[in-house]
């Protein structure tokens, strides 16, 4: 029973594990998310594993069961387009693709909590994946996505969002996300590619 739990959490519904790394994080409170959260000097000071924690803590509860409603959708969708290999290698690189760009790209940004741009990267994958879905339909997703962003970089729109998660929306992490979903999706094609011309030659 015990690998069948396994097996069902890691090779056929990674996102549950995700979910309830999220759930657990809500119970170490302010001060274990204080420790965990993406924060710049900490991490330029060795702390380097604030580059992967800091996804998985919010600001409160409202943010996280956003958050982890986004999660839960993004998963039942995903299971006949997205293996748990995908899964994996993109929350990976999406989480990388997160905070090194806030690293790098924002030094004013001192601090972040969230799963929202790594959510970015895996929807990007996620329909970019879902060959099965009608062409114009992926389409439109991935425009409204790209609005979406546009928009937030306007700064139009998101002020609200602000006052409900209790912090200011980092927009910027939702553009790496995406990012890092298109980086993930390339790499995954290439290799498939490159293992399909191994295959047949």
């Amino acid at each position: 029973m015990e690998s069948g739990v396994k097996e069902f959490i890691f090779q056929s519904h990674p996102w549950l594990l995700l979910s309830l790394l999220v759930l657990i994080m809500l119970f170490t409170g302010e001060e274990g998310a204080s420790v965990l959260q993406y924060q710049r000097l900490a991490i330029t000071d060795g702390e380097f594993y604030r580059l992967l924690t800091g996804h998985l803590v919010h600001t409160n509860l409202y943010h996280s069961f956003v958050n982890l409603a986004g999660l839960v959708l993004i998963g039942v969708l995903s299971r006949y387009h997205m293996t748990a290999r995908d899964w994996w290698f993109g929350l990976f690189i999406s989480f990388v693709a997160v905070s090194a760009g806030l690293l790098l790209f924002d030094p004013q940004v001192q601090w972040y909590r969230g799963l929202s741009g790594v959510l970015h990267g895996i929807m990007v994958l996620l329909i970019l994946k879902a060959r099965q879905l009608a062409g114009f339909l992926r389409l439109i997703i991935l425009a409204g996505l790209l609005v979406k962003i546009i928009l937030e970089q306007l700064q139009i729109g998101f002020w609200q969002s602000d006052e409900l998660i209790g912090a200011p929306v980092i927009v910027n992490a939702h553009l790496y996300g995406i990012v890092g979903g298109l980086m993930s999706y390339l790499v995954l094609h290439l290799t498939r590619s490159k293992r399909m011309f191994r295959e047949n030659f």
